[in-house]
């Protein structure tokens, strides 16, 4: 498991070389409250010009599995 975030690691640069540029689709973002909360939707305001998202209540890291229905309705509204 490690060995991915090592892997993350070594990606920098290429990952600041696709980063200079802006998202333009819409994006989602979203934390779970004992996990990321607020840190995936302001880490996308970053790299995004349209993001939407939040915390999910009495959630960790894995929101689809944790919380799955509230992510299904979040995703809806997103989508629609």
């Amino acid at each position: 498991v490690m060995g991915v975030y090592r892997a993350i690691a070594a990606e920098v640069p290429l990952i600041l070389a696709h980063t200079k540029k802006k998202l333009t689709m819409p994006v989602l973002a979203i934390g779970g409250d004992h996990s990321m909360g607020l840190g995936p939707l302001e880490q996308f305001k970053l790299l995004a010009t349209t993001v939407q998202g939040g915390i999910v209540k009495d959630c960790g890291h894995w929101v689809a599995e944790e919380q799955g229905v509230t992510l299904l309705s979040d995703l809806e509204a997103f989508l629609a």
